[in-house]
This record gives structure tokens, C-alpha cells and sequence, in this order.
């Protein structure tokens, strides 16, 4: 597996988050929430190139993996994944279209799931898809691919950091219909502003960012 710098984004006295950014044809990221203690990690997103995910782990254990949205941008390193880890994978309970084939578990709004002794709470954040989700670990809130609205506000409240979607700048996104079910530059930066977050970190962005 190739080796690649990871970056550290966020840190606790329970654990740790890295950030795997450009992963595969859409630029992806998928995260690793790691234990500080040992124990079993929570990967966030499983998107083609998920290699980069398996060797930063370094044979660490997959406790679960959380996948924010059926899109298949953040699907296409399953059967990588799988083939490497049995652990369980969990999308939003509202979700469609997922192959009903691999097996994965349903998480419900405001739902609570503990990995590795870390609590990651889950708020249904619809609009992007049927059954998006947002996730809330510690400080740090993962919003998924979606649009600012009430739930991440109050989710996000006074985190130490907000990782967020960013596609485009909003008066681009706005222009070409695409401010629909995902942040843009304003957009992203207001909704971490009225949340009272410390830190904004903006990921996935479209070519016109990167």
C-alpha cells in the first residue's frame, strides 16, 4: 500500500482525528477517529482510494465505519475495505438506494454509537440525500456532504471544530443551481459563525478551490 503524510486535524484527551484528503477521481476524504488508548478506530467514509485509509491504520482495528451518504463517491472503496476489515458499516436509517448485499446497519437520528470507548452521536440532516447524516465526536463535528441548516447549527454549538463539505463559492453554486443540499464558501463559513465553532476546516472542495 502506497505511503502518504496524513494529517493530524484534530486532537483530545480521548482521541484523535486524521484526515485523508484526495482520495480517488472526486477528491474525496475519508477520516479516522483513533482511540488515543489502542482501541479500535471509527473510519468515516469509505470513497475510491481507500488503500491511503488502510495503510495509515497500519493494522490498527476497524471498530466501525460510518458512511455519511449513499452517494457513490463515498462508496466506491467498499469491497477494498471490506476485504480487509469485517467491521460493521452503518449508514443513516432514512438512506436509499444501498445494496441490500453488504449488509450494513441503520443508524437513527440522535442515535449515540460508542467505537472504541468514543461516543459519536448522529443527526438525520436530509436534503443532499434522503438519509444523510452528520456526526458528532468530542469537539469536533463532521457535517457530510450538506446544506447549512438548524439541526447542524445546534449540533455543531460551540464545537472546537466543524470539518464541512465545501464545494464552490456560493454565488457560483447559487449560479448553477448547486447550492441545493451542500455548503458553498459563505454558506460553510456562517453556519460555523452562528454556531459559536472555534475552527472551520473545509473539505471536498470542487476544482475551482483546490
Amino acid at each position: 500500500l502506497e505511503e502518504r503524510a496524513v494529517p493530524e486535524v484534530y486532537a483530545d484527551d480521548r482521541f484523535t482525528v486524521e484526515a485523508l484528503p484526495d482520495l480517488g477521481s472526486f477528491g474525496n476524504v475519508a477520516y479516522i477517529v483513533r482511540p488515543g488508548d489502542g482501541a479500535p478506530a471509527t473510519v468515516i467514509d469509505v470513497p475510491e482510494g481507500v488503500e491511503a485509509v488502510l495503510a495509515s491504520l497500519a493494522g490498527h482495528e476497524i471498530g466501525a465505519v460510518l458512511v455519511t451518504h449513499y452517494h457513490s463517491d463515498h462508496w466506491r472503496g467498499f469491497d477494498v475495505l471490506r476485504a480487509a476489515s469485517a467491521a460493521p458499516v452503518y449508514v443513516g436509517a432514512e438512506e436509499v438506494e444501498i445494496d441490500a448485499d453488504r449488509g450494513v446497519l441503520r443508524l437513527a437520528d440522535g442515535q449515540t454509537i460508542e467505537v472504541g470507548g468514543v461516543p459519536i452521536e448522529v443527526i438525520h440532516t436530509p436534503g443532499h440525500t434522503p438519509g444523510s447524516i452528520c456526526l458528532h465526536a468530542g469537539g469536533v463535528v463532521f457535517t457530510g456532504d450538506t446544506e447549512p441548516c438548524e439541526s447542524v447549527r445546534d449540533l455543531a454549538r460551540d464545537a472546537d471544530m466543524m470539518v464541512c463539505m465545501c464545494w464552490d463559492e456560493q454565488s457560483v453554486m447559487e449560479g448553477n443551481n448547486e447550492a441545493n443540499g451542500q455548503c458553498g464558501t459563505t454558506g460553510a463559513a456562517r453556519l460555523a459563525q452562528e454556531a459559536g465553532v472555534k475552527q472551520l476546516v473545509l473539505v471536498h472542495m470542487g476544482p475551482t478551490l483546490s
